[in-house]
């Protein structure tokens, strides 16, 4: 996770329990050969002057159902939609066997258009660099399907009108999209009215052994700078799931507002995040709720349900990560100067509400109560009691 220069992202955190937290989480994965990862990226770009493999890569993008519709290039590779890469990577003069030899250095990779804006009007045009990005700071070359380098800076937001990036990086939680597959043929990687968000709630007993899997409870998404247009009061945000089921009881996200930071050098990705929540009267050690493709831009607000029990009553207290493959994952605690600190111990959100369908909003910092690197705070995110 990085601060962002400028712009506006928006956030969506992942959980644990335990003390005050500190830089700990999944260890940061060992780092490809730069040569290797950039040889690759090159290889691809070339693949990529050839206009029947960027349609047809296109539509392999667009039947991912993961969320963003990443694939993994190391499996990619040995579908149908592989061979035709591979076979235009031969007829742009690269060596097969150094090809491999060159993916072989590479961690498990995904391999995407990280920007919304761009899955949702990218035509399969030749306006795209491919870059390789496996390192905490932003890459600064890229690769044009003529195999010419350029020079770039991402971390400026006015470089998405430049061209459309397709990005390889290590593989981070990867959930199907819970709206389901695209319509069956598209002009775009993804159409403006599809959700980004998949996850999984994970139930552990005491001794920590998984006792029980689900899909997540996803309401109604909107995102938006304007009024919110799904409010908690709302019968059909609240009442039914997004593929048209009833939404369980429980906690709920509802509510993320971002003010400023982002992940993976900021190349305009979604977010991966943990919810790991204990209960009050819960019978089990603690519930995670893992929600992949939460959107870094705009206003979100939704129903994402983070734990099995409600807030009524009771309480339930939920630590928030943000997941990262590169740089570690990153927690995300109450602001020590903010009016609900009091409600925090354990320095993570503690969602006790008064009435049915209550809610409570918390503001959040990265790593640290009183180490906010924006303002007022780096996150601010809203929890909901559901009956």
């Amino acid at each position: 996770m990085h601060p962002r220069h400028a712009g506006i992202f928006f956030v969506l955190t992942i959980a644990a329990c335990g003390e005050l937290p500190t830089k700990e989480g999944t260890s940061p994965p060992s780092r490809p050969e730069v040569s290797g990862a950039d040889f690759v990226a090159n290889a691809i770009a070339r693949a990529l002057s050839d206009y029947s493999t960027r349609l047809g890569l296109l539509q392999d993008f667009r039947a991912s159902m993961f969320s963003e519709h990443k694939l993994v290039l190391q499996d990619y590779l040995n579908t149908q939609g592989g061979t035709r890469l591979l076979a235009s990577i031969r007829n742009a003069g690269v060596d097969d066997q150094e090809f491999w030899e060159r993916v072989r250095t590479l961690p498990r990779t995904q391999f995407y258009l990280p920007a919304r804006v761009q899955r949702e009007t990218w035509t399969g045009g030749p306006d795209l660099l491919v870059i390789s990005n496996f390192t905490p700071s932003s890459h600064s070359i890229a690769y044009a399907p003529s195999g010419a380098a350029r020079a770039i800076n991402l971390r400026r937001r006015e470089r998405l009108l430049e061209a459309t990036y397709l990005v390889l990086q290590h593989a981070e939680p990867m959930y199907q999209r819970i709206t389901g597959p695209s319509l069956s043929r598209g002009s775009t990687v993804q159409d403006r009215s599809e959700s980004d968000v998949g996850g999984i709630l994970v139930t552990k007993d005491r001794a920590g052994r998984t006792i029980g899997t689900m899909p997540i409870m996803l309401g109604r998404l909107a995102f938006s700078d304007e009024q919110d247009p799904c409010p908690p009061t709302a019968d059909d945000c609240f009442n039914t799931s997004v593929t048209g089921a009833a939404l369980a009881s429980g906690t709920y996200v509802t509510e993320i507002i971002n003010h400023g930071v982002c992940d993976n050098a900021c190349v305009f990705e979604s977010l991966e995040f943990n919810f790991r929540s204990t209960a009050q009267f819960g019978a089990a050690l603690y519930t995670e709720g893992i929600v992949t493709g939460v959107p870094s831009e705009g206003f979100w607000s939704g129903f994402v349900r983070v734990s099995p029990y409600r807030s009524f009553g009771s309480w339930v207290e939920i630590g928030i990560w943000e997941t990262d493959s590169v740089s570690g994952d990153d927690p995300f605690v109450c602001q020590e100067f903010s009016v609900t600190y009091s409600r925090c111990p354990n320095f993570k959100p503690r969602v006790q509400v008064s009435s049915p369908g209550g809610g409570m909003a918390f503001a959040l910092c990265e790593n640290l109560p009183w180490a906010c690197v924006f303002n007022p705070s780096d996150l601010e995110m809203r929890f909901v009691d559901k009956p």
